[in-house]
């Protein structure tokens, strides 16, 4: 019942976007969270998190939690493997600036940023660069 929740909000989503919706039976749950996190911080909206994901899929935080558990996984581990994706993206494929890879991560702060980018990839952005 739970994947076919996913499924629903993924072929709604795709329906307002005026996409195909022939992908949406083949994503788990993990892949779905990944893309949700993805697209939010796209968004730079704030308070994009568990909670609002949760209810996007009309399910309890707990019971998200043990959903995501049974793959193995948190929303936590998902989301950081999602932005040190994105990172790695910024900087060791396009190279860009530490503003312009912090402003594409909804990161306002320098200093925060480069913690973030060490704390995740365990290098510095100029590391990343070489």
């Amino acid at each position: 019942m739970f994947l076919w929740k996913v499924s629903l909000v993924i072929a709604q989503r795709k329906q307002k976007e005026g996409a195909s919706i022939e992908l949406q039976n083949r994503l788990s749950l993990p892949d779905f969270v990944r893309r949700y996190v993805y697209a939010s911080s796209n968004t730079q909206a704030a308070n994009i998190g568990l909670p609002e994901l949760a209810e996007t899929l009309d399910v309890s935080v707990a019971t998200l939690k043990r959903k995501l558990k049974e793959f193995g996984t948190s929303y936590r581990a998902l989301s950081e493997e999602v932005q040190r994706n994105h990172a790695l993206l910024l900087l060791s494929v396009h190279k860009v600036s530490n503003e312009a890879a912090a402003n594409a991560m909804g990161i306002n702060d320098l200093p925060n940023f480069r913690r973030t980018v060490k704390r995740l990839t365990g290098k510095t952005p100029s590391e990343l660069r070489i």
